[in-house]
């Protein structure tokens, strides 16, 4: 199953996944539902890798590492999946 890529905000930053690490088993396990670790995937504009840091009791920030871009979710952002929904919510506005 492959992962869509995920646009972040109203100015097209895009999110890619990558390969995930060691003990993730396609066969078994929906790739969406992996859990969010420090390096999350790929900044499609400059294809700098995007980590994820815990910025408050409420909210993570997504950076990248080549061009900076920032985009502040909620903690509870905790899995692809989550993420998807939550990047879906944000468009609507």
């Amino acid at each position: 199953m492959a992962i869509e890529p995920i646009t972040l905000d109203r100015f097209g930053n895009t999110l890619e996944s990558y390969p995930p690490c060691a003990g993730f088993d396609p066969t078994t396990m929906d790739p969406r539902a992996y859990e969010l670790t420090s390096c999350i995937g790929v900044h499609a504009g400059c294809n700098g890798f995007v980590d994820r840091h815990r910025i408050s009791n409420t909210h993570v920030c997504l950076s990248c590492r080549q061009c900076n871009m920032q985009i502040y979710v909620p903690i509870s952002i905790e899995t692809w999946n989550d993420l998807e929904v939550w990047a879906a919510e944000e468009a609507k506005g």
